[in-house]
């Protein structure tokens, strides 16, 4: 199999952008229901949504506000770090990575996260990694 580096976008995209996150992160909250990560790679569906959303250690200059169409569905403990993408399969393009949790509920996999805006990181990441 022929494998590619994915191409960080050249913007991440307005409100209502279609993403998709992906994880090897807990799913559920308590350690003792679920202890040990999962061996599937995890994946959902999930939406750019307005910077308010995300509170007020939000920097909306180089983060992402994204939440799940799904109900009590986001990234929780172990998916720092993961991607995020926009686009369809074959053509995806890398937007963000898993940052932190973007509401004040202490439970992960509740409400908005927030996501490193790599496209706002682009020209360091294409220099850093040519």
């Amino acid at each position: 199999m022929n494998a590619k580096p994915i191409k960080v976008a050249a913007a991440s995209g307005p409100v209502g952008t279609k993403t998709r996150i992906l994880g090897w992160g807990m799913t559920c909250e308590d350690g003792s229901e679920c202890p040990h990560p999962p061996v599937t790679l995890q994946e959902l569906d999930t939406e750019l949504v307005a910077d308010e959303r995300c509170g007020e250690n939000y920097n909306a200059r180089n983060e992402l506000c994204t939440d799940s169409p799904t109900e009590n569905a986001q990234a929780c403990i172990l998916d720092s770090g993961g991607p995020q993408i926009k686009g369809r399969p074959g053509r995806w393009e890398l937007i963000g990575a898993t940052s932190r949790d973007g509401d004040a509920d202490p439970k992960c996999a509740t409400g908005p996260g927030i996501y490193t805006d790599l496209t706002a990181h682009r020209a360091w990441i294409e220099r850093a990694t040519a």
